[in-house]
């Protein structure tokens, strides 16, 4: 499975911008974004001041729709 799918199978709060995907911090996502070997960034939303990760050219359904076109 890709991280996308593993994250979602595990009840991840999920958001992206573009290609990018974002993750809501927990310690069960941290454990699974870490173990992915992927780069990842952490970021804090500007609304809810909560933390996030950010897994670049990681949100599955933005290649998806490409690759139909």
């Amino acid at each position: 499975m890709t991280l996308y799918e593993t994250l979602k199978a595990a009840g991840a709060e999920i958001d992206s911008h573009e290609s990018d995907l974002y993750v809501k911090h927990s310690e069960e996502v941290w454990k699974i974004v870490k173990a992915s070997g992927q780069e990842f960034v952490f970021f804090t939303d500007n609304i809810h001041r909560e933390q996030w990760i950010e897994v670049p050219f990681a949100f599955d359904p933005y290649w998806e729709a490409k690759s139909r076109v």
